[in-house]
């Protein structure tokens, strides 16, 4: 079975250009995580939540395989727009 493809489309602030990358996860990189400490953080103590209270705590990261990527540039006194690059159907009711 194929893996399920993700799609991100990104406009610029400016409007003058908008990226499209299209890809998929291949699979799940085993990674160590650590505790980070910073000062004035977390409870307290410096510890910031959400990180690994064990050095040897194992986690999964994703292992993401691009396809295909591009990027559009509007013309000197135009700018790119979303509904230009990726119109929504018309009549059909949004999940």
């Amino acid at each position: 079975m194929a893996a399920p493809r993700a799609a991100h489309l990104a406009l610029a602030a400016d409007r003058q250009a908008a990226a499209l990358a299209v890809g998929y996860v291949r699979a799940l990189r085993p990674v160590r995580r650590t505790t980070v400490t910073v000062a004035n953080a977390g409870n307290g103590d410096g510890r910031v939540a959400g990180h690994a209270e064990d050095a040897d705590d194992a986690d999964g990261a994703p292992v993401v395989v691009i396809e295909a990527m591009l990027r559009l540039v509007a013309a000197a006194g135009d700018e790119v727009t979303v509904e230009e690059i990726a119109p929504l159907p018309t009549g059909m009711p949004l999940p």
